[in-house]
């Protein structure tokens, strides 16, 4: 969430090898993987009037870039994730990225199958 909040991060050991040998190729592979969890994280954001969804936005996914992040903008976006004493929790990113983060590690281990 912007500013602070959950903070979810993608680990893949064999990154920074894979980075140096296949550039474009993981960047791409990474930009999938935090646009379908923007999109999947949208789809998931409860909505009242649209602004918590339309504040889901993917940071720093240029060309070439090996880290970029999924942020919301809106300030309540914490308290409807992680809920609060008076709401329940609604984890509309840790549940999206529990489906996106695997195919984005398969995707990184089929170009590390391809080296050689």
């Amino acid at each position: 969430m912007a500013g602070s909040g959950v903070d979810i991060r993608l680990t893949y050991n064999g990154l920074p090898a894979l980075a140096k040998a296949l550039p474009a190729e993981v960047s791409r592979a990474l930009r999938r993987g935090a646009f379908a969890t923007e999109a999947g994280a949208k789809v998931r954001a409860p909505v009242r009037t649209g602004f918590l969804r339309s504040s889901i936005q993917t940071e720093g996914a240029t060309p070439g870039s090996l880290a970029m992040r999924v942020i919301v903008g809106a300030g309540y976006g914490l308290y409807v994730h992680e809920g609060t004493r008076r709401m329940p929790p609604r984890p509309f990113l840790r549940e999206t990225t529990a489906q996106t983060f695997p195919v984005v590690i398969r995707e990184l281990q089929k170009l590390e199958a391809g080296l050689p």
